[in-house]
């Protein structure tokens, strides 16, 4: 059962960072310089043996900062999970950025249809240096499934295009039901557990407009 947005919902933001010290303040100013007010950001670095802590820790009691043990992934999210109290929740990767309105969007597409697992959105690559080098995920070619896919997600999710962690923001009463991850998925992967299995439990949303930047440096996790 879905529950209708409170007026002003909170929304937070959750940064998960493993050794991407010089990445992580770009992650969180972009977190800071959102459209939508009410919004809480917390970090949480997962073992990092770089200077991750110096750096998060210069922003102060702006972000809620959240310091453990090495688990992978799937265990940071989940902490910052536990950490949060927003009813909209966006996570980010440590070496992406958001765009200003991802936040304020991704409200308004919750409050205009309560019962959304997820809202997505588009996708810019940009390099180590944050420049755009022209390329989106996914494709403008490609077609993006929403409404309700359970269908598709049982029979060839593999054919879905599949936005990475920090494209997607979350039902907080859908992520109640899944959580926490599994943390068989290790240093990466959660993302796809999360992208897939929430949209089981209430119908998609997907903007063609672009919501934040997908960083490939040479050193991604995944790509």
């Amino acid at each position: 059962m879905s529950t209708r947005l409170s007026s002003s919902p909170p929304a937070s933001i959750i940064i998960n960072n493993c050794n991407y010290g010089r990445y992580v303040a770009q992650a969180i100013r972009s977190a800071q310089q959102q459209t939508y007010e009410h919004t809480e950001i917390i970090v949480v670095d997962d073992g990092s043996v770089d200077d991750s802590k110096d750096v998060i820790c210069g922003f102060g009691d702006e972000v809620k900062a959240v310091f453990k043990s090495r688990g992978g992934q799937a265990s940071a999210l989940n902490v910052g999970f536990l950490e949060s109290q927003g009813e909209v929740i966006l996570f980010l990767d440590a070496d992406d950025e958001l765009l200003e309105h991802a936040v304020e969007s991704s409200i308004q597409a919750f409050s205009e249809n309560p019962e959304l697992s997820k809202f997505q959105f588009r996708m810019r690559v940009i390099n180590a240096a944050g420049v755009p080098d022209g390329q989106v995920k996914p494709a403008y070619r490609m077609r993006v499934p929403t409404g309700d896919v359970r269908r598709q997600e049982l029979t060839f999710p593999f054919d879905i295009p599949r936005l990475p962690t920090s494209g997607n923001a979350f039902s907080r009463n859908v992520l109640q039901r899944i959580m926490p991850i599994p943390e068989l998925y290790g240093a990466s992967g959660a993302d796809w557990y999360l992208v897939h299995v929430a949209a089981l439990y209430g119908p998609v949303d997907f903007s063609p407009e672009i919501g934040s930047s997908y960083r490939v440096h040479g050193a991604n996790h995944y790509e």
